[in-house]
């Protein structure tokens, strides 16, 4: 009796469970790759933004500094884009005492001017603080 077994020849190809669990895999690392771009870029945007923002309130205070009126102790103001031209949104300055006390007998307010950004549709961020210590009678030291 002559029996002829056959071979069963596996075929090179992937099945299509193969294919789907790939494709998942692939998928998941492209959103995954997406995902940690988009949060960098808006790290490295809030950054930039920070660094604008720190370079306005050094030209504030030089400017107030300059002036015969010296810093506010408590007002408010907006940057808009066009007078920056640093940034495309508008930049709000606040300045406040936030404490009196007397340094080497000489009685002084210490005024914080803060920057705070605003983005479409969402409260402002401050980007940049700043604590100056001001003379509160400038006139008064003649030493």
């Amino acid at each position: 009796m002559l029996c002829f077994a056959r071979k069963r020849k596996r075929r090179q190809a992937f099945t299509i469970l193969e294919v789907v669990v790939g494709t998942t895999l692939l998928a998941s690392l492209v959103v995954s790759v997406l995902i940690a771009i988009s949060s960098h870029q808006k790290k490295v945007r809030v950054a930039q933004q920070r660094i604008v923002a720190t370079r306005l309130a050094d030209e504030l205070l030089s400017r107030w500094m300059q002036s015969t009126d010296g810093v506010p102790l408590s007002a408010r103001g907006t940057l808009l884009p066009d007078q920056t031209r640093m940034v495309s949104q508008a930049i709000t300055w606040q300045t406040n005492v936030i404490d009196r006390r007397e340094l080497c007998g000489i009685p002084v307010h210490v005024v914080r001017l803060s920057l705070t950004g605003h983005a479409r549709d969402k409260p402002g961020r401050v980007l940049c603080s700043v604590d100056v210590v001001v003379d509160i009678d400038p006139g008064a030291v003649a030493r």
